[in-house]
């Protein structure tokens, strides 16, 4: 037997699930289309929510930012590399945002891209 918090309509005497709605998926694409393997120097464009906003680990002055699907767990994330202060002065976690930039390297749990540019 299964478990599930819900609200029961007053009118009716039925009990209503509550559904939360699904975040919005991570969007990735490739710039100018065509292939979409993942390769070294490939333009990416991806559309996401603001996750984290940090410095580079060995350059103060370039920032990455955490782009996922927003969901509060989420697994797939991209890291968007080489961004200056002034361009993410305004960002707030949750903040809509899409960014270009080169495939630098993927994995199981996200995607590193570099030269990163807020759109």
């Amino acid at each position: 037997m299964g478990f599930g918090l819900g609200l029961v309509d007053p009118e009716l005497g039925r009990h209503h699930r509550r559904v939360r709605s699904a975040p919005e998926p991570l969007r990735v694409g490739v710039v100018g289309g065509g292939d979409t393997d993942c390769t070294d120097g490939k333009m990416l464009q991806v559309s996401g929510k603001v996750e984290k906003v940090d410095t580079e680990f060995f350059d103060e002055d370039e920032y990455v930012v955490r782009v996922s699907d927003g969901s509060q767990f989420a697994i797939l994330t991209v890291n968007c590399h080489d961004l200056s202060s002034d361009e993410v002065s305004s960002l707030k976690r949750g903040d809509d945002i899409t960014v270009v930039g080169e495939f630098d390297d993927g994995g199981d749990l996200g995607v590193e891209i570099k030269d990163c540019k807020i759109v």
